[in-house]
C-alpha cells in the first residue's frame, strides 16, 4: 500500500501554488469576528458595561421624570441645558472612559491569561494581527452602548425640556430665535431694562418697581448726566438692544434656533 503526498489542511493556498498571507499584519474579517465572538460571551461584563452606560443615564432620568411627574411645583422639568451637560460630561464621559479601559484591558489580555495566545500563534498569523483585530472588535461592543445611552439623554433632554428659562431672574420663553426673543423683550420692555445686564451705552431712565409703593430709578447709560425720561418706543428699542446683547449666551443655553 502507498501512502500518498501529505498535503496541509492548514495552508490550502500554499497547497494550490497560492501566496500565504497569514503574516500579513492587518487583522482579517474573521479574526476581528472571533474577537468579537469571545467578548460577547462574557455576560458580567457586558452586563457591567450596560449598566455604567446605559442603566446610571436611564435610573436619573426616570426619577426626575418621576418627582417632576408627581411634585412638578417643587421638582423642575428632567429635561434642558444643564441636565445634558451634567450627564453628558459627568457621567457618559467619565464612565465611558472607565468601560472603556475595562474592556480595552479584558480584550488585550485575555489570550494570554488563558493560555491561548501560543495557540494563535502557531497557526502562522502575524502577533501584531492579532492583536489589532481586538481594538474593532472592542469598538463593536462599547461604541452601540455608548450611542444608546447618549439617545436616552439627549431625548429625554430634549422633549422634557422647561418651557420657559430662567434668565437672571426673568422667565424667558425658551428655544426662541433672535427674531422671537426680540419680539419678546419688546412686550416685555420694562421687565428686560430693569432685570437683565448689559453693556453699551444706552442713554435711557426705566422706572423699575422693586415692590409695592417703592418705585426705583435704573439709569441705563455709561457717562454720567441725567437724561429725560424715556418714551415707550425708546424703552421698546432699548430693551431690543440688550436681548440682542445677551442673545449669545441665551442660545449657548436655552436654544438651538437658526439665526434669522
Amino acid at each position: 500500500m502507498t501512502a500518498g503526498p501529505d498535503v496541509s489542511p492548514l495552508a490550502p493556498e500554499l497547497a494550490a501554488g497560492g501566496v500565504d498571507h497569514r503574516g500579513s499584519p492587518l487583522p482579517t474579517g474573521a479574526m476581528i469576528a472571533t474577537r468579537f465572538m469571545e467578548l460577547r460571551k462574557r455576560r458580567g461584563l457586558l452586563a457591567a458595561l450596560a449598566l455604567v452606560t446605559v442603566g446610571i443615564p436611564t435610573v436619573f432620568l426616570a426619577v426626575r421624570l418621576l418627582l417632576h411627574a408627581i411634585a412638578p411645583k417643587t421638582y423642575g422639568p428632567a429635561g434642558g441645558y444643564d441636565t445634558y451637560v451634567a450627564l453628558t460630561a459627568g457621567v457618559l464621559y467619565v464612565f465611558g472612559f472607565i468601560v472603556a479601559a475595562a474592556l480595552g484591558c479584558t480584550a488585550g489580555s485575555v489570550d494570554l491569561t488563558d493560555g491561548m495566545f501560543r495557540h494563535l500563534v502557531v497557526t502562522g498569523r502575524s502577533r501584531l494581527a492579532l492583536y489589532l483585530a481586538r481594538i474593532p472588535a472592542g469598538l463593536a461592543i462599547i461604541v452601540p452602548l455608548v450611542a444608546i445611552g447618549f439617545t436616552i439623554v439627549c431625548a429625554v433632554c430634549v422633549f422634557a425640556a422647561p418651557s420657559t428659562a430662567n434668565y437672571d431672574g426673568v422667565s424667558v420663553p425658551a428655544g426662541l430665535s433672535r427674531t422671537q426673543l426680540e419680539t419678546w423683550a419688546a412686550d416685555n420692555a420694562t421687565k428686560v431694562v430693569c432685570e437683565f445686564p448689559f453693556s453699551g451705552r444706552i442713554d435711557i431712565v426705566a422706572v423699575c418697581g422693586r415692590g409695592p409703593g417703592e418705585p426705583d430709578k435704573r439709569v441705563a447709560h455709561e457717562q454720567p448726566g441725567n437724561p429725560a425720561p424715556v418714551s415707550p418706543a425708546q424703552l421698546r428699542a432699548a430693551a431690543v438692544r440688550i436681548v440682542d446683547l445677551n442673545y449669545s449666551q441665551y442660545r449657548t443655553h436655552f436654544a438651538a434656533p437658526s439665526d434669522p
